[in-house]
């Protein structure tokens, strides 16, 4: 009894495994219906059409006209220094020291 409780387990997660694979499969298998409107599923009525109307509105009478403007900006660039290596006698340094990580006996200097 002890060695079929297992084996009925996992006949039952298979089998459950199975099933599920079937019904994904047979899911993705159908025809796609064509989703109703959210006004059909919640009931919600749609809103008054408008009538085309064929003579052009009149502009109110507080409308300013303005012409168009092109704003350009420009972005200037400073001008860099040429980088240039910097001497260890300008740096304050540590003095020589161990490597906490890495090979022993390796030696480093810590600058500011």
């Amino acid at each position: 009894m002890k060695k079929a409780t297992p084996l009925l387990l996992l006949a039952a997660v298979w089998s459950a495994a199975l099933v599920s694979a079937v019904a994904l499969a047979y899911a993705l298998q159908r025809p796609v219906a064509p989703a109703a409107s959210l006004a059909e599923v919640f009931g919600v009525p749609e809103p008054p059409r408008l009538a085309a109307t064929s003579t052009p509105q009149r502009e109110a009478t507080n409308t300013i006209r303005l012409s168009p403007v092109v704003i350009v900006g420009h972005v200037a660039v400073p001008a860099l220094l040429p980088l240039r290596p910097r001497d260890l006698s300008e740096m304050r340094c540590s003095t020589w020291q161990d490597l906490t990580q890495g090979p022993v006996g390796q030696l480093v200097r810590y600058c500011e």
